[in-house]
């Protein structure tokens, strides 16, 4: 089983600004996510919470690295006699700002080095380049334009898109065209209305579920990239759970705000950086019902885990939201839980691509660390009713607030699933 840190830019920068000017309160709590092939320990944006620390499985400990040899060693930090599960993370100074590296250590165990994965992007134990991809040079126009080293970033990540309707299936072609390793959930099966504006899929996959028509075709007609694979059952069964769990950064293109807001705290149970894509058409009537105007627009949201999706431009009616979904489980126990994936009432293919191509620049701009650091960011796109195109860009700091019930659950992985409804409720 393959051990990670999973910790936050801005958190390990507030560590290394306590480090440096002496105040070092150790140890941090550290909570975890344990999948079948993969345990994350994560230290939560608030680690000084009173509860945390007597509800955490592990504890981080931070050593100070002045030389090369320092990382080496950090093994040997690790070898006094312990009574839990220890992470050591050694933090450079002087000459060696800016480098890290950690190890875990277990009672009755031997020290073993741990990934370390920040924001997503995850950081080899041993220091060197991501591995290249098979049949890198396809992407040699997009390595160029993006730069290498964000590109390597993209091919690292495993991304989960939920939804995989209209832009779902857009913004999937265009990241597997990229060489990104992707994962599509949907527990949808593909109607004949699907068809006309969706990418990738014909009038002969009507039937299929979703996420397997479109892999189909990407699985085809890209034999360079990483195969797609499929998830087709609801957003908070265990199959999809445990994709979650290890994914690095997660895509939303719902049509509903129930499982967008399930999905945006799940990324902060498990600090995975979330990037949201919604469209919208609004008719207005007049007299005896004939259409009189039209508006439309787009929002998508890069959410890193320090602040959530709800502190970070929300949801139009949280707490009807909220409510909506804890409805869903009380009716679940009865045995007739209502579908969360529900149809448009309109959908123009324009405005879809005009909406994942700006979030796809986004992402792109923030794998190259071209975006403000330690903020989330918010594109709205609107059309007046002329068709003038309006954008406006909304930065949000990573200053949480510290009463918001879903950023003080980031990080706090498996131990956080049962409060689950004990959150929602807050949001009432």
């Amino acid at each position: 089983m393959s051990e990670e840190l999973r910790i936050t830019l801005s958190t390990l920068l507030n560590l290394d600004r306590d480090f440096s000017t002496g105040r070092r309160a150790q140890p941090y709590p550290l909570f975890l996510s344990s999948a079948a092939t993969q345990r994350s320990w994560m230290l939560s944006p608030f680690p000084h919470q009173p509860a945390a620390a007597a509800q955490a499985p592990a504890a981080l400990a931070i050593v100070e690295c002045v030389k090369p040899a320092d990382f080496e060693q950090l093994h040997e930090v690790a070898a006094a006699e312990i009574q839990r599960r220890q992470v050591v993370l050694g933090l450079g100074t002087g000459q060696m700002r800016g480098s890290f590296g950690a190890v875990i250590r277990s009672p009755n165990e031997s020290p073993k080095p741990l990934e370390i994965r920040i924001d997503g992007v995850s950081i080899p134990a041993n220091s060197g380049n991501a591995p290249i991809p098979k049949h890198f040079r396809l992407w040699a126009p997009t390595r160029h334009a993006m730069g290498d080293a964000a590109w390597r970033k993209l091919c690292s990540l495993h991304i989960t898109i939920i939804g995989a309707g209209r832009s779902g299936s857009l913004i999937a072609e265009a990241l597997h065209r990229t060489g990104a390793q992707i994962t599509l959930v949907d527990m949808d099966k593909l109607e004949t209305h699907n068809v006309g504006e969706s990418a990738l899929v014909n009038i002969d996959d009507v039937g299929l579920p979703k996420p397997q028509a479109i892999a189909n075709r990407l699985n085809e007609s890209s034999p360079g990239s990483s195969p797609v694979e499929c998830v087709t059952t609801e957003l908070d069964s265990l199959h999809t759970l445990a994709t979650i769990r290890s994914s690095s950064l997660l895509i939303t293109t719902v049509d509903n705000p129930e499982c967008r807001l399930l999905a945006a705290i799940l990324a902060q149970f498990y600090l995975i950086p979330m990037l949201d894509l919604g469209t919208g058409i609004q008719h207005h009537f007049g007299d005896a019902g004939h259409p009189r105007d039209r508006t439309m627009g787009a929002d998508m949201r890069l959410c890193l885990p320090d602040r959530c999706l709800l502190c970070s431009g929300g949801l139009p009616n949280t707490a009807a939201t909220a409510a909506s979904l804890l409805d869903s489980y009380r009716t679940d126990q009865a045995g007739t839980r209502r579908p969360w994936f529900r149809q448009r009432s309109g959908s123009l293919r324009s405005l879809n691509g005009t909406a994942v191509h700006l979030a796809l620049r986004m992402l792109e701009d923030w794998l190259d660390n071209r975006l403000p650091p330690e903020r989330n960011r918010l594109l709205q796109l609107r059309f007046t009713s002329d068709g003038t195109p309006q954008l406006t860009t909304t930065d949000f700091p990573h200053t949480a607030s510290t009463t918001c019930p879903v950023c003080l659950s980031a990080g706090h992985g498996d131990s956080e699933l049962p409060r689950l409804r004990e959150i929602l409720r807050t949001l009432l």
